[in-house]
């Protein structure tokens, strides 16, 4: 973070919607993109007010907001619910932020191991009955979804949020982000993005410079890595051959669900699931799996 947010033009902001009563904001926890504070107004309930840091534009913010709202209206798992946000970094705080209801409970990282086994098996039913709510409301194309979200309508899919597509130097890559049709395609723009990183080092040494061993072990790992990914891409046509069909079924696809985005009350019941940036509609293939928290060690 390269400016921290400021406590009293947040509070200034806040009192733009509620004029008359008393505002009060304090830090909670940050994240690698964004920063938590806890609201507090006279009348509303609590509130939760997310800043982020710009690290995909607009496009970020937005899709985080739409896929709330459609979650909400789709399945019965508790959700924050959006109260108001600004997508522009040219908003008083100088930031990216949504303001969302902020919901009770205590990490399932904190809990999971005073739980009891039957909790644990219940909450389990609860995520499968979630994921299968996505999936009969299944979207076309691979991408994210943006505002307006309306309960009569199908979401449709746009530019797609996605760390591959942004981390480090990425989002200032000219390439195709979507959405995608096809599998294929996605596919093809991730290889495209692993194949700028190898080239992005090896201009970095080249061939007749004098580098030390640790900048020739990231020479020779790029070398490599280029020559799988040049296979890789010869197997695209193999394994997604080309289809004039639509674009492909795809559907929100939260496989990265870990305990620490997973609220549990004292008893182990869920109170909510929070951290919707970055959850893309994607091919069946990829989103039929395991989410996060049930994989590894128990």
């Amino acid at each position: 973070w390269r400016a921290e947010p400021d406590i009293e033009k947040i509070k200034s902001t806040l009192r733009s919607l509620w004029p008359s009563s008393t505002v009060q904001v304090a830090f909670f926890a940050q994240g690698a993109f964004n920063k938590l504070y806890h609201v507090i107004v006279e009348g509303p309930p609590p509130l939760m007010l997310r800043i982020s840091l710009p690290v995909d534009p607009r496009y970020k913010t937005l899709s985080e907001v739409a896929t709330i709202r459609w979650v909400n209206t789709v399945t019965t798992i508790p959700l924050p619910q959006v109260i108001t946000y600004s997508s522009s970094l040219d908003s008083a705080l100088g930031f990216e932020w949504i303001l969302m209801t902020r919901l009770d409970g205590t990490s399932l990282s904190s809990a999971w191991t005073h739980i009891d086994f039957s909790t644990k098996t219940a909450l389990v039913r609860q995520f499968a009955s979630f994921t299968a709510s996505l999936f009969r409301n299944q979207l076309s194309g691979i991408g994210n979804i943006y505002p307006p979200v309306l309960s009569t309508l199908t979401p449709t899919t746009g530019r797609i949020v996605s760390m591959p597509f942004f981390w480090g130097d990425r989002i200032n890559l000219d390439i195709d982000r979507g959405p995608f049709r096809h599998s294929r395609d996605w596919i093809a723009g991730r290889l495209q993005l692993a194949e700028s990183d190898c080239l992005a080092v090896l201009r970095k040494y080249p061939a007749d410079a004098e580098i030390d061993s640790d900048a020739e072990d990231d020479k020779e790992d790029a070398t490599r890595t280029a020559s799988i990914i040049a296979k890789l891409q010869q197997l695209i046509d193999l394994v997604f051959p080309e289809t004039t069909k639509g674009e492909e079924t795809t559907v929100l696809s939260r496989t990265d669900l870990s305990r620490s985005n997973i609220l549990v009350d004292d008893a182990g019941n869920l109170t909510g699931v929070v951290d919707w940036e970055c959850v893309s509609a994607l091919p069946m293939w990829k989103a039929c799996s395991y989410p996060s928290f049930l994989e590894g060690r128990p």
